[in-house]
């Protein structure tokens, strides 16, 4: 499954990352990255964060998480 990116705008951002609108089949979603180049604590932090969305799996007052890439975190890359 392919997810479509628009970067114009980012929809927010924090310390270590910016999150944009992408479309992900008919569905609207939101793609939290981190910066490049972030300190390996910023990657952890990511990390740390997509496994608690993980955790607590679907529910009312939270976003749901659809799923992560996570392949070149080791590099430090977003």
């Amino acid at each position: 499954m392919f997810i479509l990116l628009d970067g114009d705008k980012p929809l927010g951002s924090g310390a270590f990352g910016v999150v944009v609108k992408g479309r992900m089949s008919t569905e609207e979603v939101a793609v939290k990255t981190t910066r490049l180049g972030v300190d390996k604590v910023y990657l952890k932090a990511l990390l740390q964060e997509l496994k608690v969305l993980a955790y607590l799996g679907s529910h009312e007052n939270i976003v749901n998480m659809c799923g992560a890439h996570t392949t070149k975190l080791r590099q430090g890359n977003p």
